[in-house]
């Protein structure tokens, strides 16, 4: 696992005038906090809604963190995802305890900030088995199982509750049909539920197998000028 550094710029691009949140070399354009009632895919896709652009001084400094010292009340959204362009390369994360525990990148060339996330695109990822893994049912921005479920960015397969599979999906309600059979708590959410393992695990084996994180990211470096 990869430690994090608490280190976090605040960068003024002198050619835009456009204030972004950097870690490293990868400028965040979303930071999701499990646990606050408010729906991902709401945040993600509330067009002129954005905390940065410039970063305003009373946004909480944890709120673009990575680390779980405190609670976010937000999801930190960037105004990158209103004018998704001249994107190279995407990154896919997820944190527990201040450290990051998995991650994807992928090819961001020529996408939107929906159809970036797809399995076709994938350049690397700490689970080793997903590469080549072609058992994949759902690799999608939205899941293709419908209301009154909310699964989102989720990379699994299907069947029935006690036979579901997954990397990783976010639970994004209140409720899930299979929400007992998981035995998964969704008096808040969102839940960032995903495989520790190298591999998809069963879901229906409960939380001693999967596991629930903190915070889940999406980071993007641009094209050269």
């Amino acid at each position: 696992m990869l430690r994090l550094s608490l280190l976090v710029c605040l960068v003024l691009s002198a050619a835009a005038f456009v204030t972004s949140v950097q870690h490293g070399n990868w400028t965040l354009v979303f930071r999701g906090q499990r646990d606050i009632n408010q729906a991902v895919t709401d945040r993600w896709l509330s067009n002129n809604m954005h905390d940065d652009n410039p970063v305003s001084p009373s946004l909480a400094v944890h709120c673009y963190r990575l680390d779980m010292v405190i609670s976010c009340p937000i999801h930190f959204r960037s105004h990158i995802l209103d004018k998704w362009s001249n994107i190279d390369k995407v990154k896919f994360a997820i944190y527990n305890a201040g450290s990051e525990v998995k991650s994807i990148i992928f090819n961001g060339t020529r996408t939107t900030r929906i159809n970036w996330f797809q399995k076709s695109r994938v350049l690397s990822s700490s689970w080793s088995s997903l590469d080549n893994d072609t058992g994949i049912v759902d690799f999608a921005f939205n899941s293709r199982q419908g209301p009154p479920q909310k699964r989102r960015f989720a990379i699994n397969t299907y069947g029935g509750c006690q036979g579901d599979t997954t990397y990783f999906e976010i639970f994004d309600t209140a409720y899930d049909g299979c929400m007992t059979t998981y035995k998964l708590s969704l008096e808040t959410y969102p839940r960032f539920l995903y495989s520790p393992f190298e591999a998809r695990v069963r879901i229906s084996a409960g939380p001693t197998v999967y596991k629930l994180a903190d915070i889940f990211a999406v980071f993007v470096q641009f094209t050269a000028p």
